[in-house]
């Protein structure tokens, strides 16, 4: 069984392969040439921001780990629901949220992997957050 700091430096590790991961798969296979370019721009704060997060996680900031859970189980449930056929998405140029239902159960496996990658990193950081 691993120890509590294993739990940390573990979710730390998974919350930043695994994050750089799913935008790899968000931006790179899916969208369209003109998205891209304005998410790209949107996300150089986070590329800054995401190694930070991890290097808090992996020294043990327990409520942060927490916060970052919760946050990926969300993000999980909007993947798998977008999988099911529910969009639901940011749009970058209007800084809205969107929904819609027109494309019910037409299965896009792009979300799918997204959410289960989502989920295990989701699994990981409550692993160590609530020390399970």
């Amino acid at each position: 069984m691993a120890t509590q700091s294993q739990k940390f430096h573990q979710a730390a590790f998974v919350y930043l392969i695994g994050t750089i991961l799913v935008v790899f798969l968000t931006i790179f296979l899916g969208g369209t040439p003109e998205r891209k370019s304005g998410e790209l721009r949107s996300l150089i704060p986070a590329a800054i921001l995401l190694p930070i997060l991890a290097g808090l996680v992996y020294k043990g900031f327990r409520i942060l780990t927490q916060i970052l859970a919760i946050l990926a189980g969300i993000r999980t449930l909007v993947f798998l629901l977008n999988f099911l056929g529910f969009q639901i998405g940011y749009d970058f140029h209007s800084h809205t949220i969107k929904f819609s239902s027109e494309n019910l159960f037409m299965f896009n496996y792009l979300y799918l992997i997204t959410g289960l990658l989502t989920g295990f990193i989701c699994y990981m950081l409550t692993r160590a957050g609530w020390d399970l």
